[in-house]
């Protein structure tokens, strides 16, 4: 009875810890989304790792984020099972550790929303309810627009919801700060 108790003391403090974005590294985030991807996809690890020639070991280190392969790779893994490699190229990029290059306008809204896209993938594509559920800024409609309306958008312009949104994903705040910054120049 005693360490029936003793785990169940700790384990919501393993939830909260996990909860929270920053502590969430980005290889381990890339990974989610990939994994993800892969469950959604129907194909067991062996069989996908077979499909793309590589050991299904192998695999199975970048599906837990304890690899980071090239782009190339990590863009057959995504396009093999059905995902959309932009939306993860932003993911990757801060697995790596590689920074922000000098971009427009333009092409930081592009990357904000795929950023955003992304990071949906990587909490599994909760669903839009869920998501407006986790804060009153966001409205259906809106998150809708961030996730898949023009990059140029109204939802985009409004950091208030973008915020919002990247909490609700978990995002490193900060890293979308920057790219909604680089977006509106501010």
């Amino acid at each position: 009875m005693e360490a029936v108790n003793t785990v169940a003391k700790r384990r919501p403090q393993v939830e909260r810890s996990y909860q929270a974005a920053d502590c969430v590294p980005a290889q381990h985030r890339l990974g989610r989304a990939l994994s993800h991807l892969q469950r959604r996809d129907g194909r067991s690890v062996r069989a996908l790792a077979r499909t793309l020639g590589i050991s299904p070991s192998y695999l199975s280190l970048i599906l837990v984020g304890q690899r980071v392969p090239a782009w190339d790779r990590v863009a057959r893994i995504i396009a093999s099972c059905g995902g959309q490699p932009d939306d993860l190229h932003g993911l990757w990029e801060r697995a790596r550790g590689l920074k922000f290059a000098d971009k427009t306008p333009g092409q930081y809204q592009q990357s904000l929303q795929a950023m955003l896209r992304g990071l949906h993938v990587a909490a599994c594509e909760p669903d839009i309810r869920e998501l407006t559920a986790a804060s009153s800024l966001l409205r259906a409609r809106q998150v809708r627009a961030m996730l898949r309306g023009a990059p140029d958008g109204p939802a985009l312009a409004e950091w208030p919801a973008v915020s919002a949104l990247a909490r609700a994903l978990q995002a490193d705040i900060h890293e979308v700060r920057r790219l909604w910054c680089g977006a509106f120049d501010t």
